[in-house]
């Protein structure tokens, strides 16, 4: 099938890593497609090789996780249509006889989805009971009115519309044996234990979960949704949900107790240099994808689009930074307010004047942080210069040693990051796709340090389409974890530039926020 265009209508997509034992009979079961997109993870068996037997169109890029991987291969179909199916997965015949019968026919515009029940091998039968099955999952649905999204590594499919059932089923190979099971509650209890809303939760509340979470789960699945029926299949099925249950949590307790103990790592102060900044021209890279949690809700002080570049680049990382430059302000800025920070593992509060007066007129760049009253003498004076040779250099007023990450700064827990933060200057750069944010449409754009580490890999900006400015910012680890977020809680329209009103920033894991609250902003060099 083709459209009026002669563009495929149905796209299938795959991504891998070593799954040469699952992938032919995967890519086999969905030859009916118009176009089989695959996206490998630079897999050491013979997936690309066997995968390439069925479509051209196989891709490697590194992982990002489930949520990410997948919506680089939503990015890189070009069908009307696409069906989303795992390697271990497979399209059974009536359900792929239901797929073509349904869009072969007139689809109303009204319907985004298909939905579709997804039925287990497991111990030699297939699984009809239990939190296994019907397991319905939407995975057909129309590309530019759906979404990758979720929490990793359980990742979902959002759309904007109507979703349809079909009842035939998807057939999934899951695990080879019990202990390739055990295998993947291992590994997936470690994934989801890191998630940031759980780490946020007392430990007296993760205790609690670790009692009655894991015999809700077994009841649930072995008496309330007939587990029984499958016989000892089924039993088995029931206690490693709840085994699993039970060590997320434990894993999740594991981690808050460890990161309480240490010391507490500051958040990082990246937000004033994003809003002044101007940006360095870069070539663009090969797309990737992924996805975090909304940001709290951007509001504007003017609703009218800044100054500049009217056109949004497309597909152009170092001409999309090019027009957020030309949105911010220039030359000098002065900006004062306050720094808040904020303890979620025990209430912590302080409060603190701020300043920072930015001058890129000079050669190299200075920057100059106040943390504190100048009047009462208690004030911290930092001094950052941006040397071509030397990256971001830093320094104190009056000799003192200059700070490094992770110190105090006039007593408080805000700490200064250093040069491998200093992301506005890395290079390369790539588009990284689309996502809406609160409901404002933010193209996805990733940033490289020169020398990435394990605690900052890279980089991801969030860049509001309407607006051209950057409204969130993330930092991720070798990982793909995310370390630090920065976002953007309000901007306002100050000597004809947009600059930021109020900013967020947390250092993940650790429970500390820093928000910073700008009430004056000047440039002294155009005299307003």
């Amino acid at each position: 099938m083709t459209d009026d265009t002669g563009k495929p209508f149905l796209s299938v997509c795959v991504i891998t890593g070593n799954e040469e034992e699952n992938i032919e009979r995967c890519l086999r079961s969905v030859e009916f497609a118009d176009e089989i997109v695959v996206v490998d993870s630079f897999s050491t068996d013979r997936t690309v090789e066997l995968a390439r037997q069925f479509t051209d169109r196989v891709f490697q890029h590194r992982w990002l996780g489930y949520i990410g991987q997948k919506a680089i291969a939503r990015n890189l179909a070009r069908g009307e249509w696409i069906l989303f199916v795992d390697a271990d997965e497979a399209v059974s015949g009536p359900l792929r006889d239901e797929i073509l019968s349904m869009l072969r026919g007139d689809v109303p515009d009204e319907i985004a989805g298909f939905d579709f029940p997804r039925q287990v091998w497991y111990l030699h039968r297939w699984i009809r009971h239990g939190d296994w099955y019907p397991d319905t999952k939407l995975r057909l649905f129309r590309k530019i009115r759906g979404r990758c999204c979720g929490t990793e590594p359980h990742e979902r499919i959002d759309v904007d519309g109507e979703v349809r059932h079909l009842s035939a089923p998807l057939l999934h190979y899951t695990y080879d044996d019990i202990a390739d099971q055990l295998s993947t509650v291992n590994r997936f209890s470690s994934i989801s234990s890191r998630n940031e809303k759980l780490l946020d939760k007392s430990a007296a509340e993760l205790l609690w979960r670790m009692l009655l979470h894991p015999p809700f789960r077994f009841f649930r699945c072995y008496f309330m949704r007939k587990g029984f029926l499958d016989g000892i299949a089924g039993l088995v099925i029931a206690v490693t949900i709840a085994f699993g249950t039970f060590i997320k949590y434990a894993k999740v307790w594991e981690l808050k107790m460890g990161r309480m103990s240490a010391a507490p790592a500051a958040a990082a102060l990246l937000a004033v240099f994003v809003s002044a900044l101007p940006f360095p021209s870069a070539a663009a890279e090969p797309a990737d994808a992924d996805a975090i949690a909304p940001p709290p809700v951007l509001e504007t002080e003017d609703p009218h689009p800044a100054p500049g570049t009217a056109a949004l680049p497309e597909g152009d990382a170092a001409a999309l930074l090019a027009a957020c430059a030309d949105r911010m302000p220039r030359d000098r800025v002065r900006m004062s307010g306050y720094v808040n920070m904020r303890r979620r593992y025990g209430v912590s509060l302080k409060e603190t004047k701020f300043a920072v007066d930015a001058d890129f007129s000079a050669d190299p760049p200075v920057t100059t942080y106040v943390v504190g009253d100048p009047e009462s003498g208690g004030a911290d004076v930092v001094r950052a210069v941006r040397d071509p040779v030397r990256g971001l250099v830093l320094s104190r007023q009056g000799g003192a040693p200059a700070p490094a990450p992770g110190d105090a700064v006039a007593g408080t827990d805000l700490a200064w990051f250093d040069a491998g933060f200093d992301f506005i200057w890395w290079k390369p750069l790539r588009i990284a796709g689309r996502e809406r944010l609160k409901g404002r449409d933010c193209i996805l754009l990733d940033v490289a340090p020169p020398d990435p580490t394990d605690d900052c890999a890279f980089v991801r900006l969030w860049v509001d389409a309407e607006m051209v400015f950057v409204v969130q910012a993330a930092q991720f680890d070798s990982e793909l974890r995310q370390r630090r977020t920065l976002w953007v809680r309000g901007v306002r329209k100050s000597g004809g530039r947009w600059v930021f009103r109020d900013l967020e920033v947390e250092t993940h894991g650790t429970g500390h926020r820093t928000r910073l609250h700008f009430d004056d902003v000047s440039f002294p060099d155009s005299g307003s």
